[in-house]
């Protein structure tokens, strides 16, 4: 199984988990958004864990896998912290 996480809880990011989630050798295992009830509510539908720092999403998940969905000019920090 491969393990994945999902940074942003938006249009994109929520395509990509429910993706995620529906693949059968993917564990959706995390979203992380700043907005923490986004966050929540995606991953309560998806069965995962929500956070607002994905930086304590990655200490508490080790991940395979970060799909990093938040808009164009916020990807940076995302790529920084995942590396």
């Amino acid at each position: 199984m491969l393990r994945a996480a999902v940074v942003g809880a938006g249009i994109l990011g929520t395509a990509h988990a429910e993706n995620l989630a529906a693949h059968p050798l993917v564990d959706l295992e995390a979203i992380a958004d700043v907005r923490i009830e986004a966050a929540s509510q995606l991953a309560a539908r998806l069965g995962a864990q929500p956070y607002d720092d994905l930086a304590m999403l990655l200490k508490e998940h080790p991940v395979d896998v970060v799909v990093i969905a938040t808009p164009d000019p916020y990807h940076r920090q995302p790529a920084m912290t995942a590396i």
